[in-house]
């Protein structure tokens, strides 16, 4: 086995509550997901959510090293909004950080279409309160594990901003490797950035 993959299946394995099987053709809404973890769980999102969810992402720090489509400020109707789309996707795909108490972060598997369908696209973000704690790498090893083994991928990449090392030392102690830099790839907040090309793999299943 890949030892990339070796280090993502140390992570607990998915569970989807009612029903004990997990399979990429399965009909069962992210609501009833759950991955176990050390700091609480990943799982799918619910309505009741939407505090928590707009008390943590409602933060520029946040913000400026995701995409536009991640609004500042983060509203209670974003909050919302996206967590209706996120109840939406089966199999699901856009999960959230929790520990016992409420939504800290949340972390989502972009799955590409036509020749590209077996891979998929890593983003995450967590609560400025909870940095620092080793809970995102082992989230992103969660999540990876969850997408090779449940949904059949078979390469997941993530595209961390040059701005942002934090992240790019996140996916390294996930596995991921680099792969280079795209140079002025990005405009954020008016600035022209580089990507970081990261990523990780598996082999086909025989």
């Amino acid at each position: 086995m890949d030892d990339r993959l070796d280090m993502a299946n140390k992570t607990a394995k998915p569970d989807f509550a009612g029903d004990r099987r997990v399979g990429r053709n399965e009909d069962i809404k992210g609501r009833f997901l759950v991955i176990k973890t050390t700091f609480g769980c990943l799982r799918g999102y619910a309505l009741a959510d939407g505090e928590s969810l707009t008390k943590y992402a409602n933060n520029p720090k946040i913000a400026g090293n995701l995409r536009d489509g991640f609004p500042y400020p983060y509203t209670r109707e974003n909050a919302l909004e996206f967590i209706s789309i996120a109840m939406s996707k089966t199999p699901p795909t856009l999960l959230a950080i929790a520990n016992d108490r409420e939504v800290i972060g949340g972390i989502g598997l972009m799955v590409k279409t036509d020749v590209h369908r077996l891979t998929a696209e890593l983003g995450y973000w967590l609560g400025e309160p909870f940095w620092g704690m080793g809970i995102v790498p082992e989230a992103v090893r969660a999540i990876v594990n969850y997408g090779f083994e449940s949904l059949g991928l078979l390469r997941i990449s993530a595209e961390p901003y040059s701005s942002n090392p934090a992240s790019c030392r996140v996916l390294e102690k996930a596995g991921f490797v680099f792969e280079g830099r795209q140079k002025n790839n990005v405009i954020k907040n008016g600035k022209i950035l580089d990507s970081m090309m990261f990523a990780i793999t598996c082999e086909p299943k025989a």
